[in-house]
């Protein structure tokens, strides 16, 4: 049950939502959850989350690119034109908060190859996730002491 509830959590995150997936991870890590099960649980449920917004993009309909995703027509057509300049490699960085998910509704609109998308999307997810969970015995303390103060 704890593993779907991340893998909805960095769905969400990687779509729609401006949640945070890492605070789940850490939650179960604390809870000595596999690392390797949670690393992957959490990086295909972003990544899917990330596909659909870059299939959002892909659709080019700017009434449900600023219903779903609230993004104005001004800023996505700024977001293009820099994905445009830095082309495919944004799919890599889509992981980064708040920019990420309009770097992949960007090269939607640009028609970007989806493969690629896909491949460098899920590397900068999968790597954020491995950084999280390698730095986590650093910040298990930390994490323990906000989880208890929560409880």
């Amino acid at each position: 049950m704890a593993e779907l509830s991340l893998f909805f959590t960095a769905f969400l995150s990687g779509s729609i939502l401006p949640i945070s997936s890492e605070a789940v991870v850490l939650l179960l890590l604390s809870q000595d959850y596999n690392p390797l099960y949670i690393t992957l649980v959490a990086t295909v449920g972003n990544s899917l989350g990330g596909l659909t917004a870059f299939w959002l993009g892909r659709l080019g309909d700017l009434k449900k690119i600023n219903r779903y995703l609230r993004i104005n027509e001004t800023d996505l057509n700024r977001w293009v034109s820099k994905v445009k300049k830095y082309g495919i490699s944004a799919a890599f960085f889509s992981f980064l908060p708040f920019i990420g998910d309009i770097f992949l509704v960007g090269l939607g609109v640009i028609k970007a190859n989806t493969l690629l998308v896909i491949a460098l999307m899920t590397t900068g997810k999968l790597l954020r996730y491995v950084i999280l969970v390698y730095f986590y015995p650093t910040l298990e303390g930390f994490t323990r002491s906000i989880f208890d103060f929560l409880t």
